[in-house]
């Protein structure tokens, strides 16, 4: 289903989507906008490209200065512009990208030689206007063009300690060295060149320039970081720079220092998680003597779904959870399938050292898994949203998908008021997973008091009362996976795993994907390719912020990769499950992560709102504070004689 065609203008599918999600304008969809506001800020980070890249640009406009400062000085153009263009700005740009790089790495900065080229290069482009202006206007005012080119070297500080605070030392003291590098370097040039009838006074002259755009850098960036510093007591810089290293060096690079910053301000909470165990029947054996605690053999399949947000993005804290729960697991199962429980952001895991504390208590339910034969049909209530249910011994895992409509996160409050729903319609332990399959732009997330969150609750308990009796002895499970993607396709480590489950005569596909939800269509896309392979089929995503690293933030799967692709190699991937079929055990077992330190309740909010709020002024207080030092420059120059 195409929603893009639905004849639904984008304004009416939003006020839709908020009164569907119970009218929360004011803080539910809002708070969601914040969110997806601060995420649209990656999409103006890039990734600078080899230094090389610029060597020529850099040349060509050094030159093209050359000879608009011959044609200033001596109103022709000849073999003089190269000497110009040589002296005056290539020799200061090309010495400084080097020396700028040294010194900066030498106080602790992250400035690499591709970085200093850029700056370099966007420096130099930040000259052309003031030339140009004062071509045109400049001389008719009688303005020395020595005094010109200072004041053009003077104003490129603003740019240059705003790069490397933001992007490499945000401690004004060290940055301030490999800012003035080109500067200095261009000042020494220009005095040589054009020597100044008092040489004394135009140094002096120099310095009071570069003091002026300094101060009003520092003014800027004073301001900008002001609110973050007042409510979290952390520098808005130095989180940014961490942010930038992370995104564009990909690798552990800034994970360091932002998983201190969430530290600082994260509460400790106990959070609901449920597994899923299946055995292979045969493989009973006294409990504590296998790797798992269970059996000598490892467990075939181990559902895990916790309610827990696995961002907020790249491998900072919660995000990357598989992978990261996985590997503390070895030994427990070669298959682990980790689904999306109900959690928003707020339950994002502060630190990756706290997802020890999800595995441990995983591998402690492990051990208490008390298995049966005994499985019940995949039972599924249609409408404008479903709910499925399917009972694994007395206990339910329930399923929610808003498929067609798309939806973001269930709130942990209504995924827990689904467990006691659960349990009151007979289940001895449940738990509800978030399909977490359909989504664009700006959708709102289930919270509780919604009419939908109440409308889940009162259909799942329905469900879990029908599905309850449906128990049919013997079962059997195959599980494969297509682990042949990147981050980059929309897809983390896990890839595309699938697991069917056949239960009597019904066999049901779980489809999951180690992905950020999906675009809207390819979840039914799916369903339909693999309805000739099981009787029934659902589609979920692990919600994992791994492939949030991109350049713009939003990455469902299915955004990078092509529909058709991901159909046929989801198709594949059922039908080698179809291949693994065993007779298997299951047990379900459910409880908390004690103290799990988490973002905490309305952080998220509090923080993107800053976040927002800090960027909405930057155009405005650069020109403001530009303008300033400009004016002061002027000033400055009326009274020279």
């Amino acid at each position: 289903m195409d929603l893009k065609a639905d004849g639904i203008s984008p304004r009416k599918r939003k006020e839709k989507l908020q009164r569907e999600y119970g009218g929360r304008k004011a803080t539910a969809v809002s708070a969601q906008q914040s969110v997806q506001k601060t995420a649209n800020i990656s999409k103006y980070v890039f990734r600078t490209p080899n230094p090389l890249y610029f060597a020529l640009p850099i040349v060509l406009i050094s030159m093209l200065y050359g000879l608009l400062v011959d044609y200033i000085e001596s109103g022709t153009v000849g073999m003089t512009s190269i000497y110009y263009g040589l002296a005056l700005f290539l020799m200061p740009a090309a010495t400084s990208l080097f020396a700028a790089t040294l010194l900066d790495r030498i106080l602790g900065g992250r400035l690499y030689l591709r970085r200093s080229a850029f700056l370099c290069f966007v420096s130099l482009c930040a000259m052309g206007p003031l030339l140009l202006v004062y071509l045109f206007f400049g001389r008719g005012l009688d303005v020395d063009l020595y005094i010109t080119m200072v004041f053009v070297y003077a104003f490129v500080i603003w740019p240059r300690h705003l790069f490397i605070i933001a992007t490499s030392n945000s401690k004004h003291l060290r940055a301030l060295f490999p800012t003035i590098t080109q500067p200095v370097l261009g000042f020494i040039s220009v005095h040589f060149i054009f020597p100044p009838d008092h040489a004394n006074m135009d140094w002096a002259l120099a310095a009071l320039f570069s003091l002026i755009f300094l101060c009003t850098i520092v003014w800027f960036l004073e301001t900008v970081k002001s609110p973050m510093l007042s409510d979290f007591s952390a520098d808005l810089w130095e989180n940014v720079g961490h942010a930038l290293a992370h995104m564009t060096e990909r690798g552990r690079k800034g994970v360091a220092g932002l998983e201190r910053f969430f530290q600082s301000f994260s509460e400790p909470l106990d959070v609901y998680l449920g597994v899923v165990g299946f055995r292979t029947i045969g493989d009973e054996a006294k409990k504590g003597e296998g790797k798992n605690g269970t059996d000598k053999k490892p467990l075939k399949a181990l559902m895990i779904i916790p309610s827990i947000h696995p961002g907020p993005f790249g491998i900072i804290g919660g995000s990357d959870l598989t992978r990261k729960v996985g590997e503390r697991l070895a030994g427990v199962t070669e298959n682990l399938l980790m689904f999306h429980g109900p959690a928003t952001h707020d339950i994002n895991i502060a630190s990756t050292s706290e997802t020890g504390k999800v595995a441990s208590t995983v591998r402690n339910l492990v051990r208490r898994l008390e298995f049966s034969e005994r499985t019940g049909r995949f039972v599924r209530d249609r409408g404008r949203f479903h709910v499925c249910t399917q009972f694994f011994g007395d206990n339910a895992l329930s399923v929610y998908t808003s498929a067609p409509e798309p939806s973001d996160d269930i709130d942990y409050s209504t995924g827990y008021m689904s467990v006691l729903e659960s349990r009151l319609a007979g289940a001895s332990e449940a738990v509800l997973v978030d399909a977490h399959n359909c989504l664009e732009p700006g959708a709102g997330g289930v919270y509780f008091g919604t009419r939908r969150s109440f409308e889940i609750l009162r259909k799942l308990r329905g469900n879990v009362a029908r599905a309850r009796n449906s128990g049919t002895e013997g079962t059997r499970i195959g599980v494969a996976q297509d682990k042949d993607f990147s981050v980059d396709d929309g897809l983390a480590g896990a890839g595309i795993q699938a697991m069917v489950v056949e239960a009597g005569e019904q066999r049901t596909a779980y489809i999951l994907y180690d992905g950020n939800n999906m675009v809207p269509g390819l979840r039914e896309a799916v369903i339909e390719a693999v309805a000739d392979l099981v009787d029934e089929a659902e589609v979920f995503t692990s919600d994992n912020h791994r492939v949030n690293v991109n350049f713009g933030g939003y990455n469902p799967v299915g955004l990078l990769t092509t529909t058709e692709v991901i159909v046929e190699r989801s198709r594949k991937t059922v039908l080698a499950a179809l291949g693994d079929l065993e007779s298997v055990e299951a047990g379900m077992k459910c409880g908390t992560v004690k103290d799990l330190r988490v973002f905490g309740v309305e952080n998220t909010a509090r923080l993107t709102s800053i976040i927002n709020s800090s960027t909405s002024v930057l155009v405005k207080s650069a020109l403001a504070t530009i303008a300033v030092a400009v004016l002061g420059c002027t000033l400055v120059m009326t009274f020279i004689p």
